[in-house]
């Protein structure tokens, strides 16, 4: 979808086509600001272009458009009501006129124009059997009621299926006393598993790895997002529900992927790490997420993959291979792309902005400074959401590198003094672990109990002081523990710090 500044007026009805269905739908305009302009969607989905006569219908039979009220899963009565940006609006959205507004509240959302979205999963719970739809409703929190599953105790009420429950089944039919799970999590192979999938719709997440499966068939299940991987996985079948594919090394390198449109309403993410990128076969794939890339070519993500419509390419930090940077010219559909924790390229290795017709929003984080300066004027008011920040100099790479902290610089609610005490705690904590290994073996076991439990008291109290560990946080402190912990894991049980991190951390 294109994006362009249109004259709008309050009260006028659009009409655009939904992109995997081909179906129409529409909206009003609300209220119109300079930078801001709040629509409402509403209630027509249909093959047939809408006209006039739908917006207020002279036949009995037939009802005029009014605002759509969601009605899904948890959402019952909500309207499809946002502010998006004034002065990019849709291209191929067609006027039906203008007319008196259809709502009289305030709007509180924010987001982009419609895409039509919304109806597909309203088409997708509304194709539920409507004793499943009720049996969804019916979750209750604090259902305290125990069921057995094999040996196994656990509580009725839950929404995933962890791999411990299944292993403790003999025969999955014993899952049906869990109705309303939505995940499961499987972390070894049953046979069971794709049969128990296929009756249960309400199940749309699955994790599954260590399986030994060479073909793996979900076409008959509901899943929505699928995370697997395995070097014996060969063919993979996806349901036309399934949105989101995460992968998990290794892989086979010649996987086959079977899913609708060739990848057309799909989005893969990957850990890509000194991996090569994977060539799936599908052309039409729509949105890439790499993260933790070490290095790339971005001239091989081009070639493989030359519709995406959204591109994120994260580092670990990562470097690009020196001029590849230009290729991404050729993503003529490209809308949407986020890099971070990239180095080794200059603006003039960049796209200009006229090359690309339907780009809208730019966000680059941790990138080289000069880079990020110089493509900050070049793109100003060139697209809708422009956002380069957290520029980096070369010194500061080099001091960083290596740093689990290194994101924290320039974190909105992080301030420098925060980022700086954090690096040296856990530069302490290396030190420390590393001097475990110069010392007596009957010391060993209680110095690194030491040295953890300073590094988490040492958190603890920065955060009484600051208050800013949330779970992102959370869980880089515990990776960079982790990963200075592994240093001596040939010394002392990893386990054993990690219950010593979790019993004195406040945070």
């Amino acid at each position: 979808m294109n994006y362009a500044k249109r004259q709008l007026q309050t009260g006028e009805i659009f009409c655009l086509q939904e992109r995997v269905t081909g179906k129409w739908f529409a909206f009003q305009i609300v209220q119109v600001g300079i930078e801001w302009t709040s629509y409402v969607v509403l209630d027509y989905f249909g093959e047939q272009r809408p006209t006039c006569d739908d917006v207020h219908s002279k036949c009995p039979w037939k009802h005029s458009m009014r605002p759509l009220l969601k009605d899904m899963w948890n959402i019952r009565g909500e309207l499809e009501y946002y502010y998006a940006l004034t002065n990019w609006f849709p291209v191929s959205a067609i006027s039906l006129g203008q007319y008196e507004i259809m709502v009289n509240e305030e709007c509180h959302g924010w987001g982009q124009w419609p895409d039509g979205n919304v109806f597909r999963w309203l088409e997708r719970w509304n194709q539920l059997p409507e004793g499943l739809r009720r049996l969804y409703r019916s979750f209750d929190l604090l259902d305290q009621t125990q069921v057995k599953i094999g040996t196994l105790t656990t509580r009725r009420a839950v929404w995933s299926i962890m791999d411990d429950v299944l292993a403790a089944a003999s025969d999955f039919s014993e899952l049906d006393q869990l109705p309303w799970a939505q995940r499961v999590v499987a972390n070894r192979d049953y046979q069971q598993l794709i049969p128990f999938l296929e009756r249960r719709p309400l199940i749309e997440y699955l994790e599954w790895t260590n399986h030994h499966h060479e073909e793996m068939d979900l076409r008959q299940t509901n899943l929505v997002e699928l995370k697997t991987g395995g070097a014996s996985l060969k063919r993979l079948l996806l349901p036309d529900s399934c949105g989101i594919l995460k992968f998990e090394w290794p892989l086979h390198p010649d996987l086959q992927i079977e899913c609708r449109g060739e990848g057309f309403d799909l989005e893969i993410w990957l850990d890509l790490h000194d991996h090569p990128l994977p060539h799936f076969p599908l052309p039409r794939l729509h949105v890439l997420r790499l993260f933790k890339v070490s290095a790339i070519n971005v001239g091989q993500i081009t070639a493989c993959y030359p519709h995406l419509s959204e591109l994120v390419i994260a580092g670990n930090p990562g470097t690009v291979v020196e001029g590849s940077m230009r290729s991404l010219a050729q993503l003529e559909d490209l809308q949407k792309l986020f890099i971070r924790d990239m180095f080794g390229f200059m603006a003039n290795d960049f796209p200009q902005p006229e090359e690309w017709q339907s780009l809208y929003v730019l966000s680059m984080s941790s990138i080289p400074k000069d880079t990020g300066q110089a493509l900050r004027r070049l793109y100003k008011n060139k697209v809708a959401d422009l956002n380069i920040y957290k520029l980096r100099s070369s010194g500061w790479l080099a001091e960083n590198l290596d740093n689990p902290f290194r994101n924290w610089d320039g974190r909105e609610q992080i301030s420098a003094t925060v980022f700086r005490k954090a690096t040296a705690l856990w530069k302490q904590l290396r030190q420390s672990l590393a001097a475990v290994r110069l010392l007596p073996t009957e010391q060993q076991i209680q110095a690194a109990e030491d040295a953890v439990r300073c590094y988490t008291e040492a958190f603890n109290q920065l955060n009484r002081r600051n208050d800013f560990i949330e779970t992102e946080e959370r869980e880089e402190i515990f990776t960079a523990f982790e990963q200075a912990a592994n240093e001596i894991a040939d010394l002392i049980d990893i386990q054993m710090l990690c219950n010593i991190f979790d019993e004195y951390r406040d945070f």
